[in-house]
């Protein structure tokens, strides 16, 4: 079957010829988009591609998998990272990957086409999670990349704050229409949710909720932004709620501090 060949939307390099010094390479993967990320010996990043699905999903997937010259050398796709809207944290005492998928269709409507992984936290915060993913999707992924890791990108936000200072804090990492939110309260989870079609409004309101039921002083508490494809509207939207927001210089340093996050849950 002959596909289309894609275009990125969205390309970061951070040198003149990446192809040969990479040395490993992610893949991001969310409801409309997909991210294609090199990194070099030494963890730092080369080069990122972003691709936007159109409605034949899978054939837009499949298509950039084919076409796309990051993945098709010898360099190989070590870690792949699903955004899923519906997944669930267990703590590792109760976390029993056997009956995750009956834990999580409790909570969620899953497809009969549709399957549940599961992963693990190893950091402060242990416990385990329990996520979607299309069959159509995985089909791919064990055809092109059978040997890579698959994972939730929640793993990769969820470690990252871990490294950080025991303070209250808000993370907001936006993949395109997808916005994924976590709250601490020092090193404490007190909320984690992964969302498609939200609006700014919505996070904010959600933020501010959780602050009044946990106590915590909104105007400190320290919020930071990151991802990909993130709309300048919505910079503008967060900073006007939280001046203080942690917001990087511009849109590929906003890439960029998320794509850091998943080499170092790596």
């Amino acid at each position: 079957m002959k596909y289309d060949i894609q275009r990125p939307v969205r390309q970061f390099n951070m040198h003149d010829d990446p192809l040969t010094n990479i040395e490993t390479i992610h893949l991001v993967i969310w409801t409309k988009g997909l991210c294609i990320a090199g990194f070099d010996a030494n963890g730092e990043i080369l080069t990122a591609k972003v691709y936007a699905h159109d409605d034949k999903g899978e054939q837009t997937i499949e298509s950039v998998f084919i076409n796309e010259p990051l993945v098709a050398g010898p360099q190989p796709v070590t870690h792949i990272w699903i955004a899923d809207d519906r997944n669930i944290l267990v703590p590792h005492k109760l976390f029993d990957a056997n009956e995750a998928a009956n834990w999580l269709k409790q909570f969620y409507f899953v497809e009969a086409d549709e399957n549940v992984r599961c992963s693990q936290l190893n950091g402060n915060i242990k416990a385990g999670i329990a996520f979607t993913s299309k069959g159509q999707t995985d089909e791919l992924l064990d055809k092109y990349f059978k040997e890579s890791r698959v994972g939730a990108v929640s793993e990769t936000i969820i470690s990252s704050q871990e490294l950080k200072s025991a303070t209250d804090a808000a993370d907001i990492t936006v993949l395109g229409d997808t916005i994924i939110l976590s709250i601490f309260q020092g090193n404490q989870l007190l909320l984690h949710e992964v969302s498609h079609g939200k609006n700014i409004d919505d996070v904010v309101y959600t933020i501010a909720s959780a602050c009044l039921e946990y106590g915590i002083v909104q105007h400190k508490l320290r919020v930071s932004l990151s991802g990909l494809c993130i709309d300048t509207d919505m910079i503008r939207s967060l900073s006007a709620y939280f001046p203080n927001m942690s917001v990087p210089g511009s849109e590929q340093y906003l890439s960029f501090t998320f794509l850091r996050k998943l080499i170092a849950c790596a």
